[in-house]
C-alpha cells in the first residue's frame, strides 16, 4: 500500500515548487515525456500495465491514479485551479 501524500493543512507553500514533491513537474517534462511505446491491444495489458506503472512511479506520479496523492489546500484557489492544476492533469492524461 502507498503512502498518502498529504501537504501540511492551512500551508501557504506551493508543492509544485518543490523537486521532491509529486505535484512537481520538471521544465523537460510534457505529454510527450513518457515514452511507452506498448499500445494497449487486450492481450498485451500485462506488459502494457507494467509499462504505464513503471512511467508513472519513475516520475512520481502513480499516486494520483491511486488516490493516495490528495488535492492540497493552495490547489483549491480559483485562479491557481484555473493554470497550473489543469497542466498537471493534461500532463498526466496525454
Amino acid at each position: 500500500m502507498s503512502e498518502v501524500h498529504s501537504p501540511s493543512i492551512g500551508s501557504n507553500t506551493d508543492p509544485s515548487l518543490n523537486p521532491s514533491s509529486p505535484y512537481y513537474i520538471h521544465p523537460s517534462e510534457g505529454p510527450n515525456s513518457f515514452n511507452i511505446t506498448h499500445v494497449l491491444t487486450g492481450p498485451n495489458y500485462a506488459s502494457w500495465s507494467r509499462a504505464i506503472r513503471m512511467a508513472l512511479i519513475s516520475k512520481n506520479k502513480m499516486g494520483f491514479l491511486t488516490g493516495a496523492i490528495i488535492e492540497p489546500p493552495i490547489f483549491r484557489s480559483f485562479t491557481y485551479h484555473l493554470g497550473t492544476l489543469q497542466y498537471i492533469n493534461h500532463v498526466l492524461a496525454s
